[in-house]
């Protein structure tokens, strides 16, 4: 079903893609925004846009952080990573904006679309919320 979804971003000039994914293994009480240089795969790095990451973590539920991005644990998250290769083969290159929410309240995820609102200008972004949900919620 990924694939399917992907295959229609092949063709399309995108320069930067957010990435929004929940914490499955961490809790902490906001959007952690990758504060670090590039997101590794099998396929290769992909860098993080580290200026559109700045801008966006603003306030209290959004930080530059690598909460969740990081493992802490032995199992390590998962969410946002395995959606990088699909988007790696269907677009090439371009810069990542990941953000792992350990808040995933009303409250949080509505700042954080606030914020990519003002954000994104044009159609060279895309955004992504990997549906592998928490499985610590109803």
């Amino acid at each position: 079903m990924a694939a399917h979804s992907y295959a229609l971003l092949k063709g399309r000039k995108i320069s930067r893609v957010v990435v929004i994914a929940p914490s499955h293994y961490e809790a902490f009480p906001f959007a952690a925004v990758y504060d670090g240089d590039a997101y590794a795969t099998p396929l290769g790095n992909i860098p993080v846009d580290k200026d559109f990451a700045a801008r966006l973590a603003k306030g209290p539920f959004i930080k530059l952080s690598s909460r969740g991005h990081i493992s802490s644990t032995a199992q390590g998250e998962h969410s946002l990573e395995v959606e990088l290769p699909f988007l790696q083969r269907v677009l090439g290159g371009f810069s990542l904006v990941p953000v792992v929410m350990g808040d995933q309240s009303y409250e949080a995820s509505r700042a954080l679309g606030v914020a990519l609102a003002k954000l994104v200008k044009g159609n060279d972004t895309i955004i992504i919320a990997s549906p592998d949900l928490s499985h610590n919620h109803p």
